[in-house]
């Protein structure tokens, strides 16, 4: 009897010390929390991510904030560059770089914007750049023009001038200041010459000087009489218009042939 009653206290102390599913449970439960949270960054981290609500609200109660990290950034990281222009036609490039407008996923900070076109002045611009917002470019092109600078010594001389290949047209008078001259602007590049007259006076002609994009060229015409200004006398068996035609005129006391036929006001102011 003594044997049957401690074998019945044995299987009962035993069967005390066995676990239940419900500890198991719980048991497992930890060690798969105390996984999670390793992976997460440890204790602390995941603290940090768990908020209580209004107090108002029951203790169980919580909200779960996910870490920023955790989540994918959705704001843009880049800008654009929008160009516009004067002239139609135009070339845009972004730091070098040949582009069209409107310039996307354009990186943020400073970027040099240039416009060109033929037979204009280039543009170009410095722009900043800010993520998710538009950079705008308006760009004024003007002609690609030189100028040029006509003096002469004598007043209010007729000035012409051409490009090379074409024919002389008139420009105007010089100034009566002769230090200054006549300034003919908005020449498209090339080479010019220049012709300048003036009653009386041997008529210049100039070689061809070069006009460039935004430079000024200068050509300085010295006119001088024309000859034998000292007429004392003139004669002649036929005038035509008062003027000598095949006879003589006496200067420095010789007799000299006639001057061919001129015009009546040429002739008078340059022989009399």
């Amino acid at each position: 009897m003594a044997k049957k009653a401690s074998r019945g206290r044995s299987k009962r102390t035993a069967k005390s010390f066995m676990p239940s599913k419900t500890v198991i449970g719980v048991l497992l439960g930890i060690i798969l929390l105390v996984g999670v949270v390793y992976e997460l960054g440890g204790f602390d981290k995941v603290g940090n991510a768990l908020r209580f609500g209004n107090r108002g609200r029951s203790k169980s109660s919580f909200s779960y904030k996910v870490p920023v990290s955790a989540v994918k950034s959705t704001a843009p990281t880049t800008g654009t560059i929008s160009v516009s222009s004067n002239v139609q036609g135009v070339s845009v490039f972004v730091d070098g770089v040949s582009k069209t407008s409107p310039i996307t996923g354009v990186a943020p900070g400073s970027h040099v914007v240039k416009v060109t076109n033929s037979g204009y002045v280039d543009f170009s611009q410095t722009v900043t750049v800010t993520a998710g917002q538009t950079a705008t470019v308006t760009a004024t092109l003007v002609p690609a023009t030189g100028s040029l600078n006509v003096y002469s010594n004598q007043p209010e001389s007729d000035v012409y001038t051409g490009i090379q290949g074409q024919s002389e047209g008139f420009r105007g008078k010089t100034p009566i200041d002769t230090s200054k001259p006549l300034i003919m602007s908005g020449l498209v590049p090339g080479m010019y010459r220049a012709q300048v007259q003036k009653t009386g006076y041997v008529p210049f002609t100039s070689n061809y000087v070069v006009v460039n994009v935004s430079t000024t060229g200068s050509i300085s015409a010295t006119l001088t009489l024309f000859q034998n200004t000292s007429v004392k006398k003139k004669v002649g068996r036929r005038r035509a218009r008062g003027m000598p035609v095949d006879g003589f005129i006496f200067t420095e006391g010789k007799t000299r042939p006639a001057f061919p036929r001129l015009e009546r006001s040429v002739w008078k102011e340059a022989h009399i």
